[in-house]
């Protein structure tokens, strides 16, 4: 009885390390090497920082800006931080 016990203790801790090498491969590092970018519309990786998809066209980098004085607005903005024009109206 103690003699598989044991044997099953071994097994526990062979199977802890394999899921500590699991967990290694998981450094920020490697996943940020393995993530690749795809376009919001028809769902295709893209390769490189671009602002149109090159496979549908879509838009991908949407700048809002002021319809009063074409400031840059924030991402969520109600009003312009700029000349508190309303947004969308």
């Amino acid at each position: 009885m103690s003699a598989a016990q044991a044997s099953r203790s071994v097994e526990e801790i062979w199977a802890h390390a394999a899921m500590a090498e699991e967990d290694k491969k998981l450094a920020e590092g490697n996943w940020r090497e393995t993530i690749v970018a795809t376009c919001p519309e028809c769902e295709q990786p893209l390769a490189s920082n671009v602002k149109f998809c090159p496979n549908c066209g879509a838009q991908l980098k949407k700048a809002a800006h002021c319809t009063e004085c074409g400031a840059k607005l924030q991402p969520g903005a109600k009003f312009c931080a700029e000349c508190g024009t309303k947004v969308g109206g």
